[in-house]
């Protein structure tokens, strides 16, 4: 068969003429000559018009899932849609990364398994905002597999859905909506839980309470985490050398900056906005007024901290580029001292030098920080004392982003897209005491699964990370 021939009708099917409707029947349901795997199509228009064509099985396949895998009224459209995915970049992006999988995953060439497959999703989209899967899942406080979980909480129900290695594709979708990055897990939570994409923020659950999931590792923190940490660090650092910017690099540095914020407004106007070109010149445009040499540091240091990054910062101004680079070499092997001394602290302070010490990480005095810290030491004796001390170090950080940003989220989760571990700090509550409590039960408890970084690398905290 002209493959000229059948795109032309593969055309016709895709359009409307004259507002009429096309309507396609007796779709690969014979096979013509099985030796060149062909089969007959015919398609009907409302006019009563039949054309028959034959093509190749793999043409027919594709053509015979247009009218309802491809079609943005389908019940999968309906399904997204139900979890929160509802803009047009979201529908463009998850139909058809949806549709690859289920389609490689199931045989939708058959009448019947599409059929179920069809059912199964309308019956889930129904159904889906009556589930306690996510509620559940989050308290708990770590599940080791989410695919396996999911999988044995809807499989009696909807089999063709939640194949294990269907339900590992799905975890691994990230894409961009709109100028908001979505993540690792997101998608296959708010598909298969209660859980829902929320305007604003990652998940949200159906009585209001927000879930913050991170793809395997975050800083917990704004402001007030940073100034704590930095509080600590500045304590460890008394009697080292650490050496800070003196004011010509201070000026050097502040004037190449300015030349690299030059040179990347020029490019913009030039070409398309990358996703570099856009970080460079908001990291460089938020201290052309500052005298902080901290802050100056900081943007050095970013601007050449990784390699895609500093290739474009190289292009835009050599002699710049090596300013920063120097500056930038400094304040990571600063970041390195502070890291080895955190630790080092934390592995030989007694137990009343460790308790002044993790007490600076805490805003709400001594006193309170003293009861929580020796519920750590009393219930993790066991353990490493310095795994014990950053898990310690990460409860406050944890309680103090809560604390600072309340009423912004009720959990705080963490996500391995490979393994499907989920590791959960909440529900919280008003109650900062309460809080710390539960979110140091959690890390002790999953000190295993979880990975805490000595080094803030200048930013909000330190780093969290699971297995």
């Amino acid at each position: 068969m002209d493959s000229k021939i059948t795109d032309a009708y593969l055309n016709l099917y895709n359009k409307k003429y004259n507002s009429k409707k096309v309507r396609m029947t007796n779709l690969y349901e014979q096979v013509v000559n099985k030796q060149f795997n062909e089969a007959k199509v015919s398609i009907e228009f409302d006019d009563g018009n039949v054309k028959t064509v034959e093509m190749d099985n793999e043409r027919a396949r594709k053509m015979f899932m247009l009218s309802d895998i491809e079609d943005n009224t389908s019940p999968l459209s309906d399904w997204i849609t139900e979890a929160g995915w509802d803009t047009d970049d979201a529908q463009s992006l998850l139909n058809p990364k949806l549709n690859a999988i289920y389609k490689t995953g199931i045989q939708l060439t058959n009448n019947q398994v599409r059929k179920e497959f069809y059912e199964q999703i309308q019956a889930l989209t129904k159904r889906k905002k009556n589930l306690n899967i996510l509620r559940e899942v989050l308290n708990k406080g770590a599940v080791d597999d989410i695919y396996s979980y999911l999988n044995k909480k809807l499989s009696s129900d909807y089999p063709l859905l939640v194949g294990e290695d269907v339900l590992k594709q799905i975890g691994q979708l990230a894409f961009a909506e709109g100028a908001v990055g979505v993540g690792p897990g997101e998608v296959l939570i708010s598909l298969f839980t209660e859980g829902k994409n929320p305007d604003k923020g990652d998940i949200v659950l159906p009585d209001g309470d927000e879930v913050e999931l991170k793809a395997s590792q975050g800083r917990p923190g704004k402001s007030r985490v940073a100034a704590l940490v930095k509080r600590f660090e500045e304590f460890i650092q008394q009697g080292h050398d650490v050496k800070k910017l003196d004011a010509n690099e201070v000026n050097s540095a502040k004037a190449a900056i300015a030349a690299i914020l030059q040179k990347a407004n020029e490019l913009i106007q030039e070409k398309q906005p990358t996703k570099n070109l856009e970080s460079v010149i908001k990291a460089t445009s938020s201290i052309s007024d500052t005298e902080d040499a901290s802050e100056i540091e900081k943007v050095a240091a970013f601007l050449v901290s990784a390699q895609d990054r500093a290739k474009l910062v190289e292009q835009l101004n050599p002699d710049a580029f090596k300013t920063l680079e120097a500056i930038g070499k400094q304040v990571a092997s600063n970041k390195a001292g502070a890291s080895k001394r955190g630790k080092a602290f934390f592995g030989s302070a007694d137990d009343n030098d460790l308790i002044k010490g993790l007490s600076l990480f805490s805003s709400k005095g001594e006193d309170i920080a003293t009861s929580i810290i020796r519920k750590g030491l009393d219930q993790g004796g066991s353990m490493d004392r310095v795994d014990l001390a950053l898990g310690i170090a990460m409860t406050f950080q944890i309680a103090e982003y809560f604390d600072e940003l309340k009423q912004k989220f009720n959990y705080y989760t963490l996500f391995n897209k490979g393994s499907g571990l989920i590791v959960t700090w909440g529900p919280f509550s008003d109650d900062y005491v309460t809080n710390a409590n539960s979110i140091l039960d959690n890390i002790l408890s999953n000190r295993d699964k979880i990975v805490i970084s000595a080094d803030s690398g200048g930013r909000t905290g330190y780093n969290l990370s699971i297995k």
